[in-house]
């Protein structure tokens, strides 16, 4: 069994599991951590953070380190290598080396530095020590404390154990994000559960395709996974705002709300209307959503800048704008808007593009002669060209459409659009991203 040290509040071993993790070329698995004890509750400004050691067992001088949020799942993870060779303790007894380790805790926030001390014995090379803190902590919390490498592992060629730490967070920042289970029945009643809806609420959405392109009403619990209140993130949420379902760094959505529902006081849930404006899929699996107690980890900002995608680790895709709907697409195909259309998948989806973002755009007042029944080259505002044919031009100038809504993000799938021209219209939102 694996032991780690817990120093939310005091220094304490709990037995338990770890993560699994492919690392070094080995599928290194080590069982999932016991709940923490209520006792041991995270304080106030502060994100529990595992640290991972593995030494090589034929190589005792080879030491890794890695580190993940406590509550979190491995995002790609960088172990790295650590040369103990930056000191002596004062007896002489032992080597160390010290590492800094950047942790992403939250998607938007910027990511916590862990530093990392590790001593070994010179004799005894299998006697190895730990010191930890978050970088904004004191060493003091943990100490230096003896290192048990003997978590149950998929390999002998590693020796591997870890430590928890609280590391305080910047100022202002209030915490690690909730997280939920996902409810496939679609009604979020139960403690820590989390469900999304098709517009209108007619069906829940069961398969992560779903999460990015059909989602419109989220529910979550009054609770939390860990039994925190929703209120502490969703309570302050308006229309307008960011909430973001996070499964892992290449595996997330972003939502822009539309509406926050009224509920009472002693309701089991909370609501909001949403819309998918930005996500990664390249780590999602395919099919539906895990039904085995997995949790997803919800964030919510007024504004989430880009940077928070990843920065320049995400290949382009992460900035995709959603794809468009299904019924879109096969009236586009059947309806008489593009002829002969499986000659011009191109230009179907185009078609789709701007029906999906037609109601978007218009708001309240606008006008547009849109529709899957008149072809799609006498539609006003937009200019058809190029063999094969696509949307080149949207515009909305005199005796075009009317627009007095948002510019919604699926319009990032015009990917042959190279004007988009609405000098005078009353268009709210920014540009996305994939154009």
């Amino acid at each position: 069994m694996s032991r780690l040290i817990d120093v939310c509040a005091s220094s304490t071993r709990i037995a338990g599991d770890g993560p699994v993790l492919a690392a070094l070329g080995l599928l290194v698995v080590v069982v999932a951590l016991l709940p923490t004890p209520a006792g041991a509750a995270q304080a106030a400004g502060s994100v529990r953070v595992e640290v991972w050691v593995w030494q090589h067992a034929a190589n005792a001088g080879e030491i890794r380190v890695g580190a993940r949020p406590a509550d979190g799942s491995w995002p790609a993870p960088e172990v790295l290598p650590l040369a103990l060779d930056d000191g002596m303790s004062s007896s002489g007894r032992y080597r160390y080396g010290d590492i800094a380790i950047e942790v992403e805790w939250r998607v938007g926030s910027a990511p916590l530095t862990v530093q990392v001390r590790i001593w070994q014995h010179v004799e005894d090379e299998r006697d190895i020590h730990i010191s930890a803190r978050g970088s904004l902590g004191s060493w003091r919390t943990l100490g230096t404390v003896p290192l048990a490498l003997d978590a149950a592992t998929g390999s002998s060629a590693y020796r591997v154990g870890g430590v928890t730490i609280a590391a305080p967070l910047p100022k202002g920042e209030t915490g690690a994000p909730l997280r939920y289970r996902f409810d496939p029945a679609g009604d979020a009643t139960e403690p820590g559960s989390y469900a999304f809806l098709t517009t209108p609420i007619a069906g829940e959405i069961t398969a992560y395709e779903g999460l990015r392109r059909d989602a419109a009403t989220l529910r979550v619990n009054a609770a939390a996974a860990d039994g925190s209140s929703s209120e502490s993130l969703f309570g302050a949420v308006e229309a307008g705002h960011l909430i973001e379902w996070f499964h892992a760094r290449d595996c997330f959505v972003r939502y822009r709300v539309t509406s926050v529902a009224e509920t009472a006081t002693d309701a089991s849930y909370l609501e909001f209307g949403v819309r998918p404006e930005t996500y990664v899929f390249q780590g999602c699996q395919s099919g539906s959503l895990p039904t085995d107690g997995t949790t997803a980890a919800f964030s919510a900002a007024p504004e989430m800048p880009l940077t928070h995608l990843g920065g320049t680790s995400l290949i382009p895709a992460a900035l995709a704008a959603p794809e468009p709907s299904g019924a879109n697409l096969a009236a586009c195909a059947t309806d008489g808007a593009v002829q002969n259309p499986a000659a011009q998948p191109g230009l179907v989806r185009d078609c789709a593009v701007l029906l999906d973002a037609l109601d978007t755009l218009l708001g309240d007042g606008g006008r547009a002669n849109w529709s899957a029944e008149r072809p799609i080259a006498e539609w006003s505002g937009v200019e058809v060209e190029g063999a094969p044919p696509r949307v080149v031009e949207l515009w909305a100038l005199s005796g075009g459409p009317r627009f007095a809504g948002r510019l919604p993000p699926v319009i990032g799938r015009l990917s042959a659009l190279s004007v988009l021209d609405l000098s005078g219209e009353e268009v709210a939102g920014e540009v996305p991203p994939a154009l």
